[in-house]
């Protein structure tokens, strides 16, 4: 079976010199700490791994990118996708529902990465924006990831980037803190999969580069994982779910040590920290009956992770928001996620529905707060803490709206 297998590299003297030079810079890639490959092993030489201190294996689970949705049915929802915000231009529904339209934060000074299919760096969404080859990364390719591009040959990470920092397109604002100029892309998929090792590399890579925030549309393909111990492991069917199981539980805590639960496989010793926002899923199907919700799928669900739900227009001003029929429930916050118009790759706007048109939302209201608490720039001891206080105390959630779909609500930008 493929394990996720963690070395820990012997750490070099420390040299006062290049802690000088480097100070406030965060490490690079290539200084991580932790080596993460990917390895065939027995469950015997898995377990021997354990007991050394400086290696562990997990078991490599299959995740896929959360894809976004073709409306039908309950899913359809009759409302404009864009509407007029201040100063009487034209926004994009979410952004407007957040709030972003009025805040005087913009992002600027934040650094955001995004994990997903690429980026299309010409569109006019971007327009201004630097893309310095270190900053862009392909791990689809290799899962240690290559420096240099990150092209988007799906779209999906394109209307991702948008939603989040997007410059107006055609008189229409799409971006919800379009003030951000340090931007990380990793492309980790091409929408065919992608394994645990991949997502540990990239989120290492975005933590070592500086990465304020972290931006994830991806869940754990639970059926393919079962479907591959049968067909390729030969398990019988109740042995393939009780292994799968086992390797869900046992991936816990490696993405918990990732969001900041544990420093042992961080990528340098001292990481300033930062916030990592994962789309819940679209797997649940209330349209067709109310029982048949999911709950967040991994790494969503990981303690120190930050679970997206999506909600859509709601009937009325006394309830603006409903949850959107597929958002997976024990999200954390939620956010404009049905018939989001942002950036199509090889140009224009295109409106998708999703959780994973949901967590950039909150990815760009996470950075105009950052902005606002921390315009100095600099990230004090326990500063995440800081910014989920505020977006747990403005986030919009009527009495009746369930916390198991909404979170602690639909989150709101600094005014």
């Amino acid at each position: 079976m493929k394990y996720l297998v963690l070395r820990r590299r012997p750490q070099r003297p420390p040299d006062p010199f290049i802690e000088l030079v480097s100070a406030g810079a965060g490490a690079s890639a290539e200084e991580s700490l932790v080596e993460a490959t990917e390895e065939e092993l027995d469950e015997g030489a898995a377990a021997e791994l354990q007991d050394d201190e400086n290696k562990h294996a997990y078991l490599s689970l299959p995740f896929t990118l959360i894809a976004p949705l073709k409306h039908s049915g309950a899913d359809e929802a009759s409302f404009d996708a864009t509407l007029t915000g201040a100063q009487g231009r034209l926004v994009t529904w979410g952004v407007k529902a957040v709030g972003a339209d009025t805040s005087p934060q913009d992002g600027a000074g934040v650094t955001v990465a995004i994990l997903d299919t690429g980026i299309d760096q010409a569109h006019p969404a971007f327009s201004g924006l630097a893309f310095p080859s270190e900053n862009l990364r392909d791990f689809a390719d290799n899962i240690q990831g290559v420096s240099g591009a990150a092209p988007d040959e799906d779209g999906h990470g394109t209307h991702v980037a948008a939603t989040i920092l997007g410059r107006d397109v055609g008189g229409t604002r799409i971006g919800v803190a379009p003030g951000i100029t340090e931007v990380l892309i990793g492309r980790i998929t091409r929408r065919h999969g992608m394994s645990s090792v991949t997502i540990f590399n990239a989120i290492q890579w975005a933590l070592g580069r500086g990465a304020d925030i972290i931006c994830l549309s991806l869940g754990l393909d639970f059926p393919q994982l079962i479907r591959y111990l049968t067909e390729h492991e030969r398990f019988p069917p109740e042995i393939a779910a009780e292994q799968a199981l086992s390797g869900y539980i046992s991936n816990l805590p490696l993405f918990e040590s990732l969001a900041g639960g544990s420093a042992k496989w961080l990528p340098n010793p001292k990481p300033k920290g930062a916030l990592i926002v994962a789309a819940a899923g679209n797997s649940s199907r209330r349209a067709d009956d109310p029982r048949f919700t999911v709950k967040a799928l991994l790494p969503a669900s990981a303690p120190g992770f930050i679970s997206i739900g999506a909600v859509q227009p709601g009937p009325g001003p006394g309830a603006p928001f409903a949850v959107a029929s597929f958002s997976n429930t024990a999200c954390d916050y939620s956010a404009p996620g049905h018939s989001v118009l942002s950036a199509a790759a090889g140009g224009g706007l295109v409106a998708l529905s999703g959780t994973s048109m949901a967590a950039p939302h909150v990815a760009g209201v996470i950075a105009l707060w950052i902005q606002r608490l921390f315009p100095d720039g600099r990230r004090p001891d326990g500063w995440e803490k800081d910014v989920e206080k505020q977006l747990t105390w403005h986030a919009l959630r009527s009495p009746e709206q369930a916390r198991l779909d909404f979170g602690d609500g639909v989150v709101q930008a600094p005014q």
